[in-house]
């Protein structure tokens, strides 16, 4: 119940259909995935760096 006729406005309904899964745009289903997937890349390639350039003494001796 909105009036359209002091501005000459018009009022027009939109169907839509929507599943369990959401509606048909797969914008946000594929920024997850590449998100996730930088994101995957980036650990492996950060473990990586930690493993190759780990300086502390792994050795159980306690200093005197």
């Amino acid at each position: 119940d909105y009036p359209v006729h002091t501005f000459n406005g018009r009022k027009r309904m939109i169907l839509s259909t929507i599943s369990w899964m959401g509606g048909k745009n797969p914008f946000l289903g594929i920024a997850y995935i590449t998100v996730g997937s930088i994101c995957f890349f980036l650990g492996v390639v950060l473990l990586i760096i930690h493993h190759k350039y780990d300086t502390r003494n792994n050795s159980a001796d306690i200093p005197n």
